[in-house]
């Protein structure tokens, strides 16, 4: 799994964070995409969430960013995500939206799946990380109070 930077030192044609950024939530909203998160902690416990990539999110980037010039990012990032037939029929939706009501097709069941297990894994990674904050914070709490009751007895309170 890759973080943010290193995606984009990975990506040609990708310049920065922020760019991925944009491109992973345009992804997430056209695409119905879900990247894993992982949430960290710093030393003073405080928790953050960053963005998991796998090499098969960094090809699927660097195909939108060798297509985005011909196609546009909208329809580079649903080509990629979704494949060449799915990003077909969404531009002649698209296209023939204003003459008629045509829904894209919904996704396949293998992207559903796929959906599924990256939500799972996200979910999984978070719950570690609380149990893992859980049992920190514990340790922390009996040595507190361990410290407290030897103090209790040293000085006959």
């Amino acid at each position: 799994m890759f973080n943010n930077s290193e995606v984009v030192e990975k990506i040609h044609g990708l310049n920065n964070v922020s760019t991925l950024e944009r491109w992973r939530r345009i992804a997430e909203k056209e695409a119905g995409i879900l990247f894993p998160k992982k949430t960290l902690q710093n030393k003073r416990g405080f928790s953050y969430t960053r963005y998991q990539y796998t090499p098969d999110d960094i090809a699927k980037f660097q195909l939108v960013a060798n297509e985005k010039s011909t196609l546009g990012l909208s329809k580079a990032i649903m080509k990629a995500f979704l494949g060449e037939q799915v990003a077909q029929s969404h531009r002649s939706t698209t296209s023939s939206a204003s003459t008629s009501s045509i829904l894209p097709s919904p996704p396949s069941f293998e992207e559903r799946i796929n959906v599924l297990e990256k939500k799972f894994c996200q979910y999984k990674e978070e719950t570690n990380a609380v149990l893992t904050r859980i049992i920190k914070e514990n340790l922390e709490l009996k040595e507190m109070i361990s410290e407290q009751m030897k103090r209790k007895s040293l000085f006959g309170r």
